[in-house]
């Protein structure tokens, strides 16, 4: 337990006043860390942390959360992953670079799947761990993703269907949004 320094000082003895001595410090106990910690997350605007609950299901609070939102339309999914991805410190142009969307682009549309994963594990580790750690702890955004990740791939399937050249495989692969469905493509690989 700490020691609190505020309270008042006991009344020193009189020989300890003549001899120029301070008097003696009452100390007294404070809160404990968790009391602490409670009272600054709730200063900072964050709830405080709810103790875990047993099990993999939904606590109360998450289940009625997610009752009052809608989910986003295609276009606001993307710009929403695009900005969490960022907002997460990724730069997935920088790691995705146009040469290895061509190599990508072409493996995908080869048919191996497999090797164009490993190609974007090999390109962005970091990126996909920190992404997947994200996906295990933000079931929303977890969620999201995979919307995201399942649409995706029915346009590039649809894209492929209809005989168009690789390049513009490429070009859809090369598009932000395209570097980030590698990426959460990745991350969910990761997870699952």
């Amino acid at each position: 337990r700490r020691c609190s320094y505020l309270a008042p000082p006991a009344a020193a003895p009189p020989e300890a006043a003549e001899a120029g001595l301070r008097p003696r410090l009452k100390l007294t106990p404070t809160a404990t860390d968790e009391e602490f910690k409670t009272v600054f997350e709730a200063a900072g605007g964050r709830e405080p942390a709810e103790p875990a609950a047993a099990g993999d299901g939904w606590t109360w609070k998450e289940l009625l959360s997610s009752m009052d939102e809608a989910p986003p339309s295609d276009e606001s999914l993307a710009s929403l992953l695009i900005g969490e991805i960022e907002a997460m410190g990724v730069d997935a142009a920088a790691l995705l670079p146009r040469p290895r969307i061509d190599e990508i682009a072409a493996a995908i549309h080869g048919g191996d799947t497999t090797s164009a994963a490993d190609i974007v594990r090999r390109l962005a580790p970091a990126a996909i761990r920190r992404l997947s750690r994200r996906m295990l702890s933000d079931r929303r955004m977890r969620a999201q993703a995979e919307r995201y990740v399942r649409r995706y791939q029915d346009l590039w399937t649809e894209t492929v269907n209809r005989g168009d050249s690789g390049v513009m495989a490429a070009a859809l692969l090369g598009s932000d949004q395209g570097r980030a469905y590698l990426l959460l493509d990745a991350a969910l690989g990761e997870v699952a």
